[in-house]
């Protein structure tokens, strides 16, 4: 059984995720591109359905069944993305910085903390 992954980010440092992605068998479920041919690219390269591609605005992809949460976005509004995966029940991989301010990162510690993740 492999597991699930939300990839949130699928350029630059997105894209940095296919090999590992690759060599541990992880299934990609679901992509959160703002860039539309970036998201295009991914979706081809995923073999994922049209309706598994979301905007970067788009939060309802944390209703997806799915083990982990990968975002490699940048980290403007990344506070939202990582408790929307926590609290639907995900883990999630952040890249760095994971946040720039000290009391969103606080916000995100607690609800982590809260989610059992």
């Amino acid at each position: 059984m492999s597991l699930k992954v939300i990839l949130i980010g699928t350029g630059g440092f997105g894209s940095c995720w296919e090999e590992a992605i690759i060599t541990h068998r992880l299934q990609v479920v679901a992509i959160v591109e703002k860039d539309e041919a970036m998201a295009e690219q991914a979706r081809e390269r995923y073999k994922l359905p049209k309706n598994r591609v979301f905007k970067a605005d788009d939060l309802s992809w944390a209703q997806l069944k799915a083990d982990l949460v990968i975002d490699s976005a940048p980290p403007f509004d990344r506070k939202k993305r990582i408790i929307a995966a926590l609290l639907s029940g995900k883990n999630c991989l952040s890249a760095k910085p994971v946040i720039l301010d000290v009391a969103e990162c606080l916000e995100i510690m607690e609800t982590e903390k809260a989610s059992g993740k």
